[in-house]
């Protein structure tokens, strides 16, 4: 069996938020995918701060999620996860910084990969 999970995109990151994108493919039947957040590198499922999961059991897939409920000027790190009959498979970590969220400040942050 092949599971793939690509890189994620984040993007939209403000005081309290952020977008996150990803894709992934397998030849497994999908049960469930998101993604897990923390403020430590390599967050699981079952150490995340939080996790945004999406609906459906396609094989393939662009999901968008938001993660919500943020702290301003905060690093976190999101990875990627879909879980088939056959186990949890994680994608790659990457971290972010969300925003200050005073007026002038640095609201258009950059992800850094």
């Amino acid at each position: 069996y092949v599971t793939n999970i690509s890189a994620l995109q984040i993007n939209d990151i403000t005081k309290n938020s952020a977008t996150v994108k990803y894709s992934y493919s397998t030849d497994e039947t999908v049960v469930a995918y998101g993604i897990c957040y923390a403020k430590t590198d390599n967050p699981e499922l079952t150490t995340a701060l939080g996790v945004v999961s999406g609906t459906g059991t396609a094989k393939q897939g662009n999901p968008s999620l938001t993660l919500t409920g943020l702290e301003p000027k905060t690093v976190y790190y999101v990875r990627a996860y879909i879980t088939t009959t056959l186990g949890t498979h994680y994608g790659e970590s990457q971290s972010f910084t969300t925003s200050t969220g005073m007026p002038g400040g640095d609201d258009n942050v950059v992800p850094s990969y």
